[in-house]
């Protein structure tokens, strides 16, 4: 070969990698799944934990054991996944990659997709503490919140945002519903009473009602609403707000549950749960259940508590921890409470 050919050649051969380089690190369109660390929601060495509880029947005497939160690291939708990590996201156990419009809706920007995102954590905390404190015998009040006050409207100043709605006129108030058609079977300028609960606290508010901003002959309250909830109880999670996601919310509950119990079941046990919940216990699926549960395994749970709906996605074998599915944060209690765990249902 002569020179010139090597010379060819060998620019060639280096044409070839610097377009090799550079193929595999172009973003792809895909969104990588890994496991990530489990949060330990209790407490140890008597210090205060993630989670507590202080009722009037309870200082908050945590439970010996541990409620770990496992987690999911997932691509950021303003982050990219290059073809080098997609090849090694697809070998490695434990991890996935999905096309990025099957986890992030197209059309949303990356800030109304981290906004939903916050809304549901949010959501699945609320959702957790209440469904922990019923489970325990807590007394929990349900009733319409004030989400917010139109300035100009009839309510400003005299309703709160956080305002629950006991009442209007003397009715009872379970649900936005119950305040809409309420107040639109009376009059524009007519006067009602809106019983409330501001903190604790029972006070009555008189209100004299406007028109729709939409059709000024449709009375209203000028507020809005959703459904929220009092209880005789503080609650603390000591996670950052726009943290997570919306599989925290069976770990959450269960940490609520046995904080505001005070109870024993744990008998020093670690135990990890992921699923959605919702106010009355009941237990969702979640995608990605296969890292949840490796993010549980490398933390030392010895059960892991899962959807029975998230069945379809547990693909993994775990050496040492026993997985249990369940439906309502009240199963999760009741395996808890036995002393064999020989029945319990699994994928």
């Amino acid at each position: 070969m002569t020179r010139r050919n090597r010379w060819t050649a060998l620019s060639a051969g280096l044409v070839l990698v610097v377009m090799a380089l550079v193929v595999s690190l172009v973003p792809t369109g895909f969104v990588a799944w890994a496991p990530g660390q489990a949060v330990d929601l209790l407490t140890a060495a008597g210090q205060p934990g993630v989670v507590t509880v202080t009722t009037e029947d309870t200082a908050n005497v945590m439970p010996s054991g541990a409620v770990l939160m496992p987690t999911m690291t997932q691509t950021a939708p303003t982050g990219s996944v290059s073809l080098v990590q997609l090849i090694a996201h697809y070998l490695l156990p434990y991890h996935d990659a999905l096309p990025r419009d099957a986890v992030y809706p197209p059309g949303q920007s990356a800030t109304e997709l981290e906004a939903a995102r916050v809304a549901q954590v949010q959501d699945q905390r609320t959702a957790a503490t209440v469904a922990g404190l019923r489970e325990a015998g807590v007394a929990v009040t349900e009733a319409p919140q004030v989400v917010s006050v139109r300035q100009s409207g009839p309510s400003y100043k005299r309703l709160d945002v956080g305002d629950l709605v006991l009442a209007i006129d003397g009715k009872e108030m379970t649900s936005t519903d119950d305040v809409r058609t309420t107040v639109q079977s009376k009059a524009v300028g007519a006067v009602v009473v809106v019983t409330v609960d501001r903190g604790g606290d029972t006070i009555p508010v008189t209100v004299t009602l406007g028109g729709s901003t939409s059709d000024s002959t449709v009375p209203t309250l000028g507020a809005a609403f959703a459904l929220g909830y009092s209880f005789p109880a503080h609650v603390s999670i000591g996670l950052d707000p726009a943290a997570g996601d919306q599989s925290q919310g069976l770990a959450l509950a269960l940490a609520v549950y046995l904080s505001a119990d005070s109870s024993a079941l744990l008998a020093g046990r670690s135990v990890a749960a992921v699923g959605t919940v919702t106010p009355d216990g009941t237990v969702g699926g979640v995608d990605g259940v296969d890292e949840y549960a490796r993010s549980a395994a490398r933390a030392g749970a010895e059960l892991f508590f899962m959807p029975r709906a998230a069945c379809p996605g547990l693909s993994g074998t775990f050496r040492g921890m026993q997985i249990i599915t369940v439906d309502t944060l009240h199963e999760v209690i009741g395996w808890l409470s036995l002393d064999s765990l020989s029945g319990a249902p699994r994928c």
